[in-house]
């Protein structure tokens, strides 16, 4: 799929609140996701790339935003029975600390993987290369 499409896409499903959250998984997994049907996944959700996997039962309250980043291949997944709660930030992508000249260095990509039962609450950020739970 063209990537200019896809992330198209992304960004009509996971931003629009006019849509029902079955034609947003259903859009989701077009673009290229891996998402299990019992999941929800509210309005106002935000994803760089359709590197991500939710497995069952997995609920996405709003203002979730995860960033896989455009390079690399570093990806999301998320176990059965996950919850993640409003303006939670993934983020897959940092950099190595540079010297003087330039702090932010070369840029690093790690995966974030999220096990089963696992209850994320509000506003929390997870930073590249963690697992939660049992992942």
């Amino acid at each position: 799929m063209n990537v200019k499409f896809s992330k198209a896409i992304i960004r009509f499903a996971g931003n629009s609140s006019f849509i029902s959250n079955c034609m947003r998984i259903r859009l989701l997994n077009f673009a290229g996701a891996h998402i299990s049907p019992p999941a929800v996944v509210s309005s106002r959700f935000k994803l760089t790339t359709p590197r991500v996997i939710l497995h069952d039962d997995v609920y996405i309250n709003e203002d979730v935003s995860i960033n896989t980043g455009y390079e690399g291949n570093a990806m999301v997944e998320i176990g059965n029975r996950v919850q993640i709660e409003p303006g939670t930030m993934i983020i897959c992508v940092s950099h190595t600390i540079g010297d003087a000249s330039q702090r932010a260095g070369t840029r690093v990509h790690e995966s974030v993987l999220i096990g089963d039962g696992s209850w994320i609450g509000a506003n929390v950020t997870i930073f590249p290369g963690v697992k939660i739970g049992d992942a």
